[in-house]
């Protein structure tokens, strides 16, 4: 009987896959990489264990610290934030090709994540990541349209401060704003509200300086001999939110004419030290779980990560260094099986999608990435073919959300499938589902505000929708808020004053 030129291919086929995934089996080693687990953090590191245990103390105590600070409960948070802690530059490097940026923050559907490079010292970890740190915080307990100079300027306040034995000292002057201040100058109170629209570096660190030098002023300038602007600092930030006079404002508001405050700024900035005061934050004393990482989690953790990081090619090389004979390497296989199809390895991707389901039938993680995998499938295919996707992606989806209930991504692709079936009443009903739990996540934001969008429903759309363009560092997702907005023929003044009268109160530092 002759073997026909479709069952040669097949042949081939199977030659090469089982090859691609044999190749790297072999060559995966023993990992340096450790899990380090409290209360509210998780650290993934192959730095020395002691360093990986400081940070994750410190996270600790500033958290705690923070939200006393702010008055703020432990109610508003939802699973543990995740740092990433490199000990090799090049590993590091080929996430964030930037030489210039040390460390950075990822919104990421399994939520937080922030990133430290390997040439990072302990000393400028906390005014990294505590400043990212104080954005999210920032986000889950009072989701408000603070204007850039605030939120900049308050996460650098609290991201300055050191922590001692038994407590943290507030109100620290920022070693790297103070050098951009001494250097460039301050910029004027008015362009903090109208920044240029450049990708000038040094334009910015001025910015973000000046921001910081006017939040020090604003919230501790009554500890320095200066006047007290606290209490009118709240009906301030709701006048200029309703598109107010800025200068009008801070005449009516804090009593002073713009040139006034510049004038005081620029007094206040040449002190070399400003007074703070002490809060009395104990050590952390709760659990600490270590766990030494094995190849496959590893290459999933760093492969996710790298994938998250918009670094596909980066993702396949970590994904690849796997012990393919271990039940461990489903998570790792089905994110490479989602990458795989979007480089279009189509028959490569459901061969890969397919091991993975056979190790871990039940993973909410995988099942995510074959409604991934599928929901894509769907997209690029037609007629019947496409319908038997869509019914796949849709079933992954829902046994992911069934096995955990928190299951994000999951709970957003059926959502797509019930929009792409005109059942939009529903997509809104399950994704509202998760927003007490996931408020600050900027994608649910867009994914809701489009949903009412396209039910024309403009009231429904408008807080979703300024919040993507508040929070989000990405800005393909604050255009595509913006177009929507658009869309709805809403004004940016109407959206923000509606968004002030729900959510009137800053964070602010509480009277000291």
């Amino acid at each position: 009987m002759g073997i026909t030129s479709s069952v040669v291919t097949g042949i081939r086929m199977a030659v090469f896959m089982a090859a691609c995934l044999y190749m790297h089996a072999v060559s995966a080693k023993a990992t340096s990489w450790v899990e380090y687990t409290s209360n509210h953090f998780v650290v993934y590191s192959d730095r020395k264990p002691a360093e990986a245990r400081r940070i994750l103390e410190d996270f600790e105590r500033f958290r705690e610290a923070a939200l006393m600070l702010t008055g703020h409960s432990e109610s508003a948070m939802h699973g543990r934030a995740q740092v990433f802690l490199f000990n090799r530059s090049r590993d590091y490097r080929e996430l964030q090709p930037d030489k210039a940026i040390a460390g950075y923050f990822l919104d990421t559907w399994q939520g937080p994540r922030m990133v430290v490079g390997a040439d990072m010292g302990l000393a400028n970890v906390g005014l990294v990541l505590f400043h990212e740190y104080v954005h999210y915080l920032m986000r889950t307990h009072n989701p408000l349209n603070y204007p850039l100079w605030y939120e900049e300027g308050f996460a650098d306040l609290l991201a300055a401060s050191s922590l001692e034995n038994q407590g943290m000292v507030v109100g620290l002057v920022h070693q790297w704003r103070r050098k951009d201040v001494d250097r460039d100058g301050l910029l004027p109170v008015l362009e903090l509200h109208t920044p240029q629209d450049t990708n000038n570096a040094r334009y910015w660190s001025r910015y973000y300086a000046t921001a910081w030098v006017l939040m020090h002023y604003l919230q501790l300038g009554h500890l320095n001999q200066q006047a007290d602007h606290r209490a009118g600092l709240r009906a301030y930030l709701a006048s200029i939110g309703r598109g107010e006079d800025v200068a009008q404002a801070l005449q009516r508001y804090l009593g002073v004419t713009p040139e006034q405050l510049d004038a005081a700024l620029k007094t206040y900035a040449e002190k070399k030290t400003w007074m703070g005061f002490r809060l009395e934050v104990k050590p952390y004393t709760g659990p600490l779980v270590e766990k030494r990482l094995s190849v496959n989690d590893v290459a999933y953790l760093l492969g996710d990560l790298a994938y998250r990081s918009g670094q596909q090619n980066v993702a396949l090389e970590w994904l690849k260094k796997v012990d393919a004979k271990q039940n461990s390497v489903a998570r790792a296989f089905s994110i490479r099986a989602v990458i795989e199809q979007h480089q279009n390895r189509n028959e490569l991707a459901r061969h890969v999608l397919g091991l993975a389901l056979k190790h871990s039938p039940n993973d909410p993680y995988v099942l995510t990435n074959a409604a991934h995998v599928y929901w894509d499938g769907a997209r690029n295919e037609s007629g019947k073919s496409a319908e038997e996707n869509m019914l796949r992606a849709a079933a992954h989806a829902l046994h992911a959300i069934q096995v955990d209930a928190d299951s994000l991504e999951a709970a957003y692709f059926l959502a797509k499938i019930y929009r792409y079936r005109d059942r939009i009443d529903d997509a809104i009903a399950l994704l509202e589902g998760f927003y007490s739990r996931f408020s600050s996540d900027v994608r649910l934001n867009l994914e809701l505000g489009s949903l009412h969008a396209a039910k024309r429903d403009s009231a429904g759309s408008v807080n979703y929708l300024q919040r993507v363009i508040a929070w989000d560092h990405a800005d393909t997702r604050r255009q595509q808020a913006r177009k929507i907005l658009q869309m709805v023929a809403v004004s940016s003044e109407k959206l923000e004053a509606e968004l002030d009268e729900v959510h009137a109160v800053p964070i602010q530092i509480l009277a000291r």
